[in-house]
């Protein structure tokens, strides 16, 4: 579902697409690639980068290196289990492109349950940093890290994801560093 995402996507452009592996077993590799082979054979203008990691070393390293892989300037950040709408790249490409001072944005997402039924939409607004700083109760959940879009040298700027952190909290240690640095995230 995930690629097919990728491959629904509409607009004219080229995309790279950065692949880490980060520690599956051998028939899952093999799955992985040969997915990915067809992927590539199949899509037209999508370059395909695919990577493993010596062993599982966790989140944190596996999306620092993914940051240091990327070639292009702007990158779209999605997960193994997320699925694009058909619009989303064109969409963050175009906005990213008409606000060149904007290092990070985001958007909504419909969360759906394991069977298919929706489970809701997420409302998060624009925020700036003197917003979350002087929030009551500020949220951990500000962005929807499946729908980011970053500008690579402000996440390298703000110290690239932290390779330590193993599991959980990882883009929001990220995003919330790049609130603070950036002063805005756009959502």
């Amino acid at each position: 579902d995930c690629l097919e995402s990728i491959r629904a996507q509409e607009g004219n452009f080229n995309m790279e697409l950065v692949w880490i592996n980060d520690g599956s077993d051998e028939m899952n590799t093999k799955l992985l690639k040969m997915a990915l082979e067809k992927f590539q054979k199949t899509t037209r203008f999508v370059d395909v980068k695919y990577y493993e990691n010596d062993g599982n070393k966790g989140i944190g390293f596996t999306l620092n290196r993914g940051i240091e892989l990327c070639s292009h300037e702007l990158i779209i950040k999605m997960d193994s289990d997320d699925i694009m709408v058909p619009n989303r790249v064109q969409k963050q490409m175009d906005y990213m492109a008409e606000h060149p001072n904007t290092k990070i944005c985001g958007g909504q997402i419909h969360m759906f349950h394991d069977n298919g039924t929706n489970r809701g939409t997420s409302s998060h607004p624009s925020i700036t940093w003197e917003e979350y700083k002087n929030a009551e109760k500020p949220s951990h959940w500000f962005i929807n890290h499946p729908t980011v879009c970053y500008r690579k040298s402000a996440v390298l700027a703000a110290g690239n994801y932290d390779k330590n952190l193993k599991q959980m909290c990882e883009d929001f240690e990220l995003e919330l560093r790049m609130l603070k640095m950036h002063g805005y995230i756009y959502n």
